[in-house]
């Protein structure tokens, strides 16, 4: 199940202001949600943003992509968000070649350590 953090609209014609919600990334925009985090007015000046912040930092560390407006959202009025998109204390994933080398790397280095412990067995 891919969540999206995204806006849920409402208001009359030209009056719009949305939910900002935490949905299922196939869901319709009017669907069902599992949780709204917060709460954005453009039609106001300066625009009205009201954001759970420690809802939001929950779902993004669980794995909710935001949409591209509500990261700007984020972006521009929490400090959840770095400027590469990514949540506030994660590491980036290293690239698949790093990866397959670091797998490859760590099962030589327990190979050399097991055979070092039957060495030093034998000779004891």
């Amino acid at each position: 199940m891919a969540l999206r953090i995204r806006l849920m609209r409402f208001g009359k014609k030209h009056e719009a202001h949305f939910r900002i919600v935490v949905k299922e990334a196939r869901s319709s925009r009017e669907g069902k949600y599992v949780e709204q985090v917060g709460f954005y007015s453009p039609m106001t000046h300066p625009e009205t943003v009201k954001l759970n912040e420690d809802r939001v930092a929950y779902w993004l560390s669980v794995g909710a992509k935001p949409t591209e407006t509500v990261e700007r959202l984020i972006k521009k009025y929490t400090s959840l968000l770095r400027d590469d998109g990514r949540a506030r204390g994660t590491k980036p994933m290293p690239k698949p070649d790093a990866q397959a080398t670091l797998k490859a790397e760590g099962s030589e280095s327990l190979k050399s350590q097991e055979t070092q412990n039957l060495n030093s067995q034998e000779e004891s």
